[in-house]
C-alpha cells in the first residue's frame, strides 16, 4: 500500500511589501495600549489555509513584554510607553 500526502497549504504568507520578516520603526512617547502599527500580509492559499494569525517571536529566546501582537488583526500594541533615551530598540 502507498500513502500520499497532499499539501494544500503550498504558499507561505508574505507581508504586502514581499518580505517574510518585518522590522518596524515607531515614534516614542506613545500611550500605553496604543496601536503602534498594523501589519498586513497575504497568503495565496484558499479557505482555512489562507487564514493568517500574527505573532511576535522572541529574539534570542528572551521575551520582550513592551509590545503585544493581536493575532487576528496584525495590530502591534504598546504595553508600555516607548522611550528612545532609556531604550533604543525593542525586540
Amino acid at each position: 500500500m502507498e500513502v500520499f500526502i497532499l499539501d494544500e497549504n503550498d504558499n507561505d504568507p508574505v507581508f504586502v511589501d514581499g518580505g517574510t520578516v518585518k522590522v518596524v520603526q515607531v515614534t516614542e512617547g506613545n500611550r500605553v495600549g496604543a496601536v503602534v502599527t498594523r501589519l498586513t500580509a497575504t497568503d495565496r492559499d484558499q479557505g482555512l489555509n489562507a487564514r493568517l494569525r500574527y505573532s511576535i517571536r522572541a529574539v534570542d529566546d528572551i521575551p520582550d513584554n513592551a509590545l503585544e501582537m493581536i493575532a487576528d488583526s496584525g495590530e502591534l500594541v504598546a504595553t508600555t510607553s516607548l522611550d528612545y533615551e532609556s531604550r533604543r530598540e525593542y525586540r
